[in-house]
């Protein structure tokens, strides 16, 4: 039986005549070994490998920013937290970790999607007022503390990203919003080299606009890991 692997390999070769000279992009550094290691096993004569890359590589590439991780960011993010005017009081960092994880997974997401962060954070004030506290009247200062954070969640998210992008790094979500911004200005300068996206089965809204940007040279491709069975049945949902 031919994996999906190999038979990727085969249509790559059968769609270039030089594989050494396309941009693999595979989910994650382990597929990309695992291509690696099927491309030495099907070749029948010496040649050059291809640029086999992962999307995280791939993104940071086009961003220009460096992802950092998970316990970085939360000492950034506190940096970050002290230094919005928005927050009269601030918290502890003891407190701030209880709490933060959460918010920056919310960041992330929010970059990923590209979704519009002011008018976002605008309506989710709104929305945490009406579900949390009907009455205006009659607010203690709890309430009006737990108010004031959810109002100037924008500010927080506009410092942390202003002190990151200063240092050319990022979180990931925030990588990937900078690289769709910049996708017109890759596909303008490295346009006419080959890109093939291989392995992705779903995709976010900045990945999405980047590959496509590239897809439109016509001389880039995407391999998707589908099962052909739900693929061509018309009653599943695409």
């Amino acid at each position: 039986m031919v994996t999906f692997i190999e038979e990727t390999i085969n249509s790559l070769k059968e769609h270039y005549e030089d594989l050494s000279s396309v941009i693999i992009i595979l989910p994650s550094k382990r597929a990309g070994g695992f291509f690696k290691n099927h491309l030495k096993e099907t070749s029948n004569a010496t040649s050059f490998a291809p640029l086999i890359i992962s999307i995280e590589e791939f993104i940071e590439e086009l961003s220009g920013l460096q992802i950092i991780d998970s316990t970085e960011l939360i000492f950034k993010s506190y940096e970050a937290y002290l230094k919005t005017d928005a927050f009269k009081e601030k918290e502890d960092f003891e407190i701030y970790t209880t709490w933060i994880s959460t918010l920056l997974n919310d960041f992330n997401e929010i970059d990923r999607y590209l979704v519009d962060p002011e008018p976002f954070f605008s309506y989710l004030g709104s929305i945490k007022t009406l579900e949390k506290w009907n009455v205006k009247d009659e607010q203690t200062p709890l309430i009006k503390k737990y108010l004031t954070f959810w109002d100037n969640l924008y500010s927080f998210y506009k410092s942390l990203k202003s002190d990151l992008t200063e240092q050319n790094i990022a979180y990931q979500g925030l990588v990937y919003r900078k690289a769709s911004e910049n996708s017109k200005t890759y596909t303008t300068s490295k346009g006419h080299i080959p890109h093939a996206f291989i392995g992705f089965n779903a995709l976010n809204a900045a990945e999405q606009n980047i590959i496509q940007e590239l897809l439109e040279t016509k001389n880039s491709k995407i391999y998707w890991d589908l099962d052909a069975h739900f693929y061509n049945d018309s009653k599943h949902s695409t």
